[in-house]
């Protein structure tokens, strides 16, 4: 509500104005894009595989719970920082420092998948067998805004392999 005095010639004044605007649809709105966004957050971080995405310059913005497990980084600590860091990936094979399939992603904006036989190794040295694949997170225009990286340990499928193939 804003108020405007009325005032004569000579300055008197003679009463106030009021003029009010009716907000009521503005603040439906505006909850129901809150209760969206947190729906959305909670599906994601509920998701049974790893998790992580990044803005358009590869620095960690979100997380899961499976991520900060393989990764054995916390989202508190990793947010901000380049996805390097935090996702570390060797080829099993030959010990080499894999490509990681966010900085193609943004580059190019396609989806990426890992090589076969791709290790993550986390913060305190574990290491994974992972599988994954990277989408683009594409704006209206078809802007690449950042990245959204999904994996999942498949350690145990690849050992029973390697007993089959023995």
């Amino acid at each position: 509500v804003k108020y405007a005095p009325v005032k004569n010639e000579l300055g008197e004044i003679l009463g106030v104005i009021g003029v009010a605007n009716d907000i009521t649809e503005r603040k439906k709105a505006e909850s129901e894009i809150v209760k969206r966004q947190g729906l959305i957050s909670a599906t994601l971080l509920s998701i049974g595989e790893a998790l992580i995405s990044t803005d358009s310059k590869g620095n960690v913005t979100m997380m899961n719970p499976v991520a900060e497990k393989l990764t054995g980084w916390k989202l508190a600590e990793c947010a901000g920082r380049n996805i390097n860091e935090v996702f570390s990936i060797i080829n099993a094979k030959s010990g080499d420092k894999a490509d990681n399939p966010i900085e193609r992603t943004l580059k190019e904006g396609l989806i990426v998948g890992l090589a076969n036989h791709t290790k993550l190794i986390s913060k305190d040295g574990i290491e994974y067998q992972i599988a994954d694949s990277c989408a683009p997170i594409k704006g209206e225009n078809g802007q690449v805004l950042g990245a959204v990286l999904v994996f999942r340990n498949v350690t145990e499928e690849y050992e029973q392999r390697e007993k089959l193939i023995i």
